[in-house]
């Protein structure tokens, strides 16, 4: 194994840690239950926040990056909205078939996961982790606009719940202050002011992805409720085939089009959006649950099986191909 390698299994180890400490604390009382929801919050508003203003500032304006604005949309429509006649297929119940068009649709493409192994693993480091983060702020609003509507079909609303689009609306608060950070960051991007390059020789933006994974794992640990697996076992063979099997397709066709047109993409675009095509369903999937009264329950056992199975499955592969 190359150094690559390592250091991603060192950064797998920290995040199984802090996912284990999350599930430990909850279940012996050692902090209150909404612990979890505070440390998410400041950890999204300020530390995403911080590595997606520095990540995007870095970002190189294209024609080819164009493309992301058709790619992303359309890697969140085609699986979200793909699942559900799926899941009729297989009778599922309408909670979990909420529950599964949004897991299809959201993928772990970010600080946790994604954007992390691009910065990793590629050779032009800041322009991998700056395409990545590119990619996970298109399909976070891609997935509030597209999939919050599904999962509030399929969910049930109770009194005292806000309309549709007050709901989306009120996604962009402060909780989505990586998106007015990127936007801050293209900016400068566009305007060409000089970014901050020695933060990169002194490890600055590695510590971030650290601090960042442990105040999402460390509070989704405190959430975790691991339910019977052969309960659930075709919901997740079908997530499982839509994530790591569906997407990758949908996106080498996308790409085989769109090199058919005079605006081509390079190496570095296509490595990037083939590693993030192979991520595993994203933490949003619980929250949205949470939020539109689905089967929270499944959800988190969702979210944790799918990135099993992408840590024995995908994940190797992407290691053994780009080291």
């Amino acid at each position: 194994m190359d150094a690559k390698t390592y250091e991603f299994i060192a950064f797998t180890i920290f995040s199984c840690l802090s996912l284990a400490a999350g599930y430990i604390v909850r279940h012996k009382n050692l902090l209150p239950q909404d612990f979890s929801r505070r440390i998410h919050f400041h950890t999204v508003a300020w530390v995403w926040a911080t590595a997606s203003f520095l990540s995007i500032w870095r970002f190189d304006i294209s024609p080819q990056s164009l493309w992301l604005l058709l790619i992303i949309p359309l890697l969140v429509a085609i699986p979200g909205f793909g699942a559900i006649p799926l899941c009729k297929l297989l009778k599922l119940s309408r909670s979990h078939t909420g529950v599964i068009a949004g897991a299809a649709g959201m993928g772990n493409m970010g600080f946790t996961l994604g954007a992390y192994l691009c910065y990793l693993m590629l050779e032009d480091r800041a322009s991998a982790l700056a395409y990545g983060i590119a990619s996970v702020t298109i399909m976070q609003i891609f997935s509030i606009l597209f999939l919050y509507p599904v999962a509030r079909h399929f969910g049930t609303q109770q009194v005292g719940d806000q309309s549709l689009a007050k709901t989306i609306l009120s996604s962009f608060d402060l909780r989505a202050m990586p998106l007015y950070a990127a936007i801050a960051g293209i900016t400068l991007a566009i305007l060409k002011v000089p970014a901050p390059i020695f933060l990169w020789d002194y490890k600055f933006i590695d510590v971030i992805f650290y601090i960042g994974a442990f105040g999402a794992l460390f509070g989704i640990g405190m959430k975790l409720e691991f339910a019977n697996t052969l309960q659930y076992l075709k919901q997740h063979i079908l997530l499982a085939l839509v994530k790591f099997a569906l997407i990758p397709l949908v996106l080498l066709t996308l790409l085989h089009f769109i090199n058919l047109t005079p605006v081509k993409t390079d190496q570095l675009f296509n490595d990037v959006l083939i590693i993030e095509s192979l991520v595993p369903t994203a933490l949003m999937t619980v929250m949205m649950a949470n939020l539109f009264h689905l089967d929270t329950r499944f959800a988190s056992c969702a979210w944790f099986w799918n990135t099993v199975i992408f840590l024995i499955g995908p994940l190797p592969a992407i290691l053994w191909y780009y080291s």
